[in-house]
């Protein structure tokens, strides 16, 4: 561990707990950024697991501000939506 407050392996930055996480304040596993809690997710304040981007809730999302799984673009709730701001299940565009 490199950093402060560490509890697991791996860990570069400070207050994580879990193993291979590069940032602060992750909870999980092999989390890239700031305060994630999951598993591999990549950017900030990430909940679930396989998230990339700001704030997204779920697993596998791609954006910013998704919940569900399987989204991509910004503000996207459900399933397997792309584009901004749908709600539901396969929506393709903007809400």
């Amino acid at each position: 561990n490199v950093g402060r407050a560490n509890i697991g392996n791996f860990n570069i930055g400070s207050a994580n707990i879990g193993s291979a996480n590069f940032g602060s304040g992750n909870l999980g596993d092999r989390n890239r950024g700031v305060a994630s809690i999951g598993v591999d997710n990549f950017g900030l304040g990430n909940l679930g697991d396989r998230n990339a981007g700001p704030g997204n809730a779920g697993t596998g999302n791609r954006g910013f501000w998704n919940t569900g799984k399987a989204n991509l673009g910004i503000a996207n709730s459900g399933d397997s939506n792309v584009g901004i701001a749908n709600a539901g299940s396969s929506n393709i565009g903007v809400g």
